[in-house]
């Protein structure tokens, strides 16, 4: 086989599984608004609205993190959807500190998500609601 082939072979093999991956995501119902309250064991609390999409996710947190930050598909296991977030634009100590982390997404029924994450060793969970859309 030559390298052209194998590389051929290969980017084939790529966009089947990037494929699956996004396939999956869409299909589990978890794609529109969500917003809820993050919470740490020991008390902390913040508000967040999200965004989940096919292929990304975008969080707004309410004070006292007060920042923004989007993450990208990276994986689909059994029935959860994981993003890794990318580099926050707009600053904001909470979210630069959540970068280079992972945001997990789990359909908890129609209406609701499971959403965790770990921000500097300390995990966060909620339960978000589906957001009523104008």
């Amino acid at each position: 086989m030559s390298a052209i082939s194998k590389i051929s072979s290969l980017l084939m093999a790529t966009f089947f599984v990037a494929t699956s991956c996004v396939a999956a995501a869409s299909s589990l119902g978890v794609n529109g608004q969500w917003s809820g309250v993050m919470r740490t064991e020991d008390g902390k609390r913040t508000r967040v609205q999200t965004k989940i999409g096919a292929q990304a996710i975008s969080l707004h947190f309410g004070e006292p993190a007060n920042c923004s930050i989007e993450g990208l598909l990276l994986d689909v296991e059994q029935s959860t959807t994981v993003y890794r977030f990318k580099v926050p634009q707009n600053g904001g100590a909470f979210c630069s500190r959540l970068y280079p982390g992972e945001v997990m997404i789990t359909p908890d029924s129609s209406d609701m998500v499971r959403m965790s994450f770990t921000r500097s060793a300390v995990p966060w969970s909620a339960l978000l609601h589906r957001a009523i859309e104008p």
